[in-house]
């Protein structure tokens, strides 16, 4: 037991305790209240984007999303650790969720302090359940200390404990910004989670992780599952690197953040530069849709027909076709037959996704603004020029995910081809008022960047596509 570090940072908590209870809690209380009242003011209606983009941050669907990408984080863990393997990482994720309910149950029983949150304690506050739809946590009877970032903290602790120093650092950056849409939301107060939290976490964890007998409990419970798997029967080995895992966790993470950074860009108040952006636009092609245009406004309604969306349709099928035209492999049709079947299922678990997760939505610019052209009101063609609820823009997001797997799967040529694509086949919807600019170019767009290379930056399309193909033999195909 390393009894110097564990004594050291039980110090460093009875000492962050002690500036909170000690007359200078003062300065807790300082902080507690500007931190508050500088982010409270932006929740409101002279911010709908980032009152949104709040509340979705705050709402159960972004926990679980959350959970979820603690497991991701975990699986590359396993696969970055050179003397890891899947029983061993099981067994600190089961060790790592007993610890959590223990502290929860400690926190719940023992720990949780009379303390009402910062909306509750002031009056006179905004509320994000005021001004949103979504079932969003803004408010605590009882907020002191933080239970959501206690567990951030257990989870950081044992990936500092033993993950590599990229894991561990991405997982305390990640602990950190969990917790702070419960702080910008009013849900808690700045101490409860760098006081309370982390308090706690200084106090217990170190007994634990800082104890040679977790390692001897995680080796024994890793043997154990060896064990149980051989007693099984026995088992194909598993590849332990298809590819370069850290080429790929760079590759993942670089279009993630690129997708964070295209929504924080919308949703933070300076956001309103996208507004202007949007407001131009549309407003700079509705000028053209008038009856002293009649040719431009029975193209566009052309455009925005579902007789063009079937073009539009036919236009990715050519292009598919010459993708696999254009490959020299023997088995070509089989093989393209099978990317066509993953690209479909990606297409529709995106769709779910997307329609599922995400309860934003805002009108089209069409039924936003009272006295903008209808496509409508001046032609005869059943067109497509309104929606109440344009974002995301899902026609150019499965433009997308179309031009994603040509990346992925075609050569430059075609890959070309399919991102132009995209944005010719997305322009009709926001020419007519139909979309925004930014539903397509924020919207579909960050959704694509979030969640296409989990799919195609991992085996999971090459996988996906090598079953397919291995199945197809069976059907009367011809090369």
């Amino acid at each position: 037991m390393q009894l110097r570090r564990i004594l050291f940072y039980n110090l460093l908590g009875f000492a962050l305790i002690a500036s909170w209870w000690l007359p200078t809690a003062l300065a807790w209380t300082r902080l507690d209240d500007d931190v508050f009242y500088f982010f409270n003011q932006f929740i409101g209606p002279a911010y709908p984007y980032w009152t949104e983009f709040l509340a979705a941050l705050n709402t159960r669907a972004f926990d679980l999303a959350m959970f979820a990408v603690l497991m991701v984080m975990m699986f590359f863990a396993m696969h970055r650790d050179p003397r890891g393997s899947w029983q061993k990482w099981l067994a600190i994720g089961l060790v790592m969720s007993a610890v959590a309910a223990l502290l929860g149950e400690l926190l719940h029983q023992n720990l949780l302090a009379a303390r009402p949150s910062p909306t509750l304690w002031h009056q006179d506050v905004n509320f994000l359940s005021e001004h949103t739809a979504l079932a969003a946590k803004d408010e605590a009877s009882n907020s002191f200390p933080s239970d959501h970032g206690l567990m951030a903290m257990v989870f950081a602790s044992f990936m500092l404990r033993f993950a590599d120093r990229l894991i561990a650092s991405l997982a305390v950056a990640l602990s950190v910004l969990v917790t702070l849409p419960r702080i910008m939301g009013g849900a808690h107060w700045v101490s409860d989670v760098y006081l309370g939290s982390l308090a706690i976490a200084l106090v217990v964890l170190p007994w634990v992780l800082c104890n040679a007998s977790i390692s001897t409990l995680i080796r024994r419970l890793a043997t154990f599952f060896d064990g149980a798997c051989r007693r099984l029967g026995p088992v194909r080995s598993w590849p332990r690197r298809l590819y370069d895992q850290r080429g790929m966790l760079k590759r993942i993470s670089a279009y993630n953040l690129a997708g964070v950074l295209l929504l924080l860009s919308w949703a933070v108040p300076h956001g309103i530069l996208w507004i202007d952006l949007d407001d131009h636009l549309f407003w700079l092609f509705n000028a053209w849709i008038s009856p002293e245009n009649p040719h431009w406004a029975d193209l566009l309604a052309v455009l925005n027909s579902r007789a063009f969306d079937a073009i539009s349709f036919g236009i990715l099928g050519l292009l598919f076709t010459l993708a696999m035209r254009r490959d020299t492999r023997e088995d070509r049709v089989r093989h393209w037959t099978a990317i066509g079947v993953t690209m479909l299922i990606t297409a529709g678990i995106v769709a779910l996704i997307t329609n599922e997760a995400i309860s934003y939505g805002h009108p089209s610019p069409t039924r936003f603004f009272e006295h903008a052209a209808r496509l409508t009101d001046i032609v005869s063609i059943p067109t497509k020029d309104s929606d109440a609820n344009s974002f995301p823009g899902d026609h150019g997001l499965m433009l997308m995910v179309f031009a994603g797997f040509m990346l992925r799967f075609a050569d430059r040529c075609i890959a070309g081809w399919s991102l132009a694509f995209v944005v010719l086949l997305s322009a009709p919807r926001i020419l007519v008022g139909a979309h925004w600019f930014s539903d397509v170019y924020i919207g579909a767009l960050s959704i694509a960047l979030l969640l296409l290379p989990w799919v195609l930056c991992t085996p999971m399309a090459e996988g996906l596509t090598r079953a397919i193909r291995q199945a197809l033999p069976r059907l009367p195909l011809r090369h």
